[in-house]
């Protein structure tokens, strides 16, 4: 299990559940980064939350907003807030 609040860096992160929230409040974001940057997010479960990232691949993937990701590979359930951007969405998936 890997959950962060707050902004990192990095080539790959791989587990069972991965919760990034770069985004947690307002005065926290005048302060810091907004944007976390992963290449490769890889995991059963995922949560995300203003990141940028290559590829997003799992089961059952939750982009929240300000989220900008190249390529979702899904094969569960999918979720895409109106305020995340995916370049390519690939898997056998079912949007929520």
């Amino acid at each position: 299990i890997v959950r962060v609040d707050g902004c990192i860096n990095a080539k790959e992160i791989v587990g069972d559940h991965i919760s990034i929230n770069s985004r947690s409040g307002k005065i926290t974001g005048l302060l810091t980064r907004k944007t976390s940057c992963i290449d490769l997010i890889e995991a059963t479960t995922i949560h995300l939350r203003g990141v940028s990232a290559q590829t997003v691949s799992g089961k059952d993937i939750t982009i929240g907003p300000h989220c900008k990701i190249k390529t979702v590979d899904c094969n569960g359930t999918l979720s895409i807030n109106k305020k995340a951007k995916v370049e390519n969405i690939t898997g056998e998936y079912s949007l929520k």
